[in-house]
């Protein structure tokens, strides 16, 4: 079984936590950690924003995120779709906007990979 190491940058605060969820390729719901069904879910306080998935078989995940800075639990959207809350994602791509990343842009191999730094986005 393996490990994988998420740090995370770019927060605009340290208020509330970090939502992280691992996905394996064909959970439902991928990126969308706060209504997805991923592979496994964490939580991070935005102050000291690193966590982990322990205990994991080898093969193909995507880490996404949000900061929780309300702690309500789920991110929040403006009436158009667009995320309030600021989001993450392995290999931290840049998706075309209004379009969901694809899972093959997130992909991190494990075991080759061990640690990974997502860096937060805010779209305010």
């Amino acid at each position: 079984m393996w490990k994988l190491e998420v740090s995370i940058s770019g927060l605009k605060n340290a208020d509330g936590d970090i939502a992280l969820c691992l996905w394996r390729r064909d959970d439902e719901g991928f990126p969308y950690c706060g209504t997805g069904k991923p592979f496994k879910k964490v939580k991070a306080p935005a102050a000291a924003p690193k966590a982990s998935f322990d205990d994991l078989p080898s093969g193909e995940y995507a880490v996404s995120l949000f900061h929780d800075e309300r702690k309500l639990g789920k991110p929040e959207f403006a009436p158009s779709g667009v995320p309030l809350s600021g989001v993450g994602l392995s290999n931290n791509p840049a998706p075309a906007p209004g379009s969901p990343a694809l899972f093959e842009q997130a992909r991190v191999p494990v075991p080759e990979t061990k640690a990974i730094e997502i860096t937060v986005r805010y779209r305010q």
